[in-house]
């Protein structure tokens, strides 16, 4: 894993991702309040590969899962104005389904079908999802809504190497 260099934090002003907000209301009449935040709805896809039969797993650095490690081992601190040392992005790793957020003109069924070529590389059919469930997910920050599905691939749908957009660097493995 590469270093991970300049770290800041700066205060968010706005968010194409993310909305906050804080909800005041009355529960078993006791006033309480509630921090939460407003986030686009997500697909996952379990994807199996029957020719290898093996499951296909998506493996990426995500910055909210270093800071967290690094938070609780180094007991960094985490506001607007601190910086942090260069540091070794290995915390960050994830190795979870491939997914995606909802957040273009597409349906549900488009959206995975979408995630699957861009992360994993292989053009599959809408016909070859299979839907599993919805639930919500950050049930206590945000709610929003995820969609799983079940896809079976073959070495012969695989038409690029997959890896996600470059700018957020990820890597398909098995």
């Amino acid at each position: 894993m590469e270093k991970i260099e300049e770290i800041e934090f700066v205060e968010m002003k706005e968010s194409k991702f993310l909305r906050p907000y804080r909800m005041l209301y009355k529960q078993g009449g006791q006033k309480k309040l509630w921090d939460g935040f407003q986030a686009h709805d997500s697909v996952a896809i379990l994807i199996f590969n029957k020719t290898r039969n093996v499951f296909i797993f998506v493996e990426q650095f995500r910055p909210p899962v270093f800071v967290s490690s690094e938070r609780k081992a180094k007991g960094c601190e985490i506001k607007p104005g601190v910086s942090w040392n260069n540091r070794n992005g290995k915390d960050g790793i994830t190795i979870e389904l491939c997914a995606g957020i909802v957040d273009k003109n597409m349906s549900l069924e488009e959206t995975a079908q979408a995630e699957v070529l861009e992360e994993c590389g292989y053009k599959i059919g809408l016909n070859n999802l299979e839907r599993i469930v919805s639930f919500p997910s950050s049930v206590g920050s945000s709610g929003d809504l995820q969609t799983m599905y079940f896809a079976e691939v073959e070495d012969t749908m695989k038409v690029s190497e997959g890896g996600g957009l470059a700018a957020e660097r990820w890597t398909w493995r098995v």
